[in-house]
């Protein structure tokens, strides 16, 4: 894991006299909307066991530090489970005995499969995170892929604070037009190899 002082080098140059304190939170808001827009942190995490006619589970994530983003799939026992819309399921869905078998999330929090199944099967979920509001830093393949955007994204937001000795609106708005160019860009990509099976599996960092 590298925490967001492990940026400072990339940032804190184009910033002077910015406390550190202040780069580290304008780090985390960067790095969560370019995962967020981006989806390039996901993992498979897992097992975990079912309970018998137990539909609710808790994603494996250390709240602390990450959150999810999205359910992307999962499998339950090796074979793969669909992912499933709670707009596409009756509004009893729940409990409703014909319900369409699969794995879905209401509150990103926790995950739902459906229908119930039997105690002691493992169920994986693949899962698109990104850092926590009160994250300490990113994992170390994150910051070695996309330090450099991230930072970019730190520095628009860092130069449109007013009155302060790095305020710099153009430079704000060009920092701006670069992590934009580059987040679309890297999006398209991840979202191309969505496509493939599997894109990658990274372990747990935190």
């Amino acid at each position: 894991m590298k925490l967001w002082p492990a940026f400072y080098d990339l940032l804190l140059p184009d910033v002077p006299g910015c406390p550190p304190a202040m780069a580290s939170l304008q780090l985390r808001h960067a790095a969560r909307e370019f995962c967020e827009r981006t989806k390039a942190w996901d993992e498979v995490r897992g097992p975990v066991v079912t309970i018998a006619d137990t539909i609710e589970y808790t994603f494996l994530v250390n709240a602390a530090e990450e959150e999810v983003v999205k359910l992307l799939g999962g499998t339950l026992d090796g074979n793969e489970l669909t992912v499933r819309s709670i707009n596409d399921m009756p509004g009893n869905w729940q409990t409703y005995p014909g319900v369409r078998a699969g794995i879905l999330t209401q509150d990103l929090t926790k995950f739902y499969l459906v229908p119930a199944r039997a105690a002691d099967m493992d169920i994986k979920t693949r899962i698109v995170l990104k850092p926590a509001v009160a994250s300490t830093g990113v994992p170390d393949a994150l910051f070695n892929q996309y330090a450099e955007v991230i930072a970019m994204g730190a520095k628009a937001r860092l130069m449109l604070s007013p009155k302060k000795p790095y305020t710099d609106a153009t430079m704000a708005g060009a920092n701006r037009v670069m992590f934009d160019e580059r987040v679309a860009t890297i999006a398209r990509a991840v979202e191309k190899s969505f496509s493939r099976t599997p894109r990658r599996v990274v372990g747990h960092f935190f």
